[in-house]
């Protein structure tokens, strides 16, 4: 099939010997010795990919928290400020870009908390060290991203 495989040959049971019996405990100690690297380094990736999805999982509960946002600012402007607008004469109009201005600002906020949130999330994942929990924690950024989008409103 032209795979090769190793084949793992175990020393001949041979009758006990100081010498004997010193390189036996030898290679049994560095197989276990090569067991720990190995385990080490599945650790090391077992840790990167809890680190990726924890910042996968911030990242969607930031999303949702400026989609949440996004959906409200783009409800009230078609609400209120579109049939203004086309209903309203020349003069009146005028009166309606305060209203404009805070719905550009809102989604200006949303836009910035959106980058912040996003950089947070990254320094959350580098600097974090994992428990093994299956809770993943509301990070802080989250929770005045939320506070500051109700702010703004």
């Amino acid at each position: 099939m032209g795979i090769s495989q190793n084949l793992v040959t175990r020393p001949p049971i041979t009758t006990t010997t100081t010498g004997g019996s010193e390189m036996l405990i030898g290679n049994i100690n560095n197989n276990v010795m090569k067991l720990v690297d190995s385990m080490s380094r599945l650790e090391g990736k077992v840790d990167q990919v809890k680190s990726d999805l924890k910042v996968a999982s911030l990242d969607i509960q930031l999303h949702q928290a400026v989609l949440a946002d996004t959906i409200e600012i783009m409800k009230e402007s078609i609400q209120k400020f579109i049939p203004q607008s086309l209903t309203y004469n020349k003069t009146d109009r005028a009166s309606l870009i305060p209203m404009a201005q805070q719905l550009f600002n809102r989604f200006s906020y949303a836009a910035i908390n959106l980058r912040e949130g996003f950089e947070a999330n990254r320094k959350i994942s580098r600097s974090s060290t994992y428990t093994s929990s299956n809770n993943i924690e509301q990070p802080v950024i989250l929770t005045s991203l939320l506070s500051n989008l109700q702010n703004v409103k």
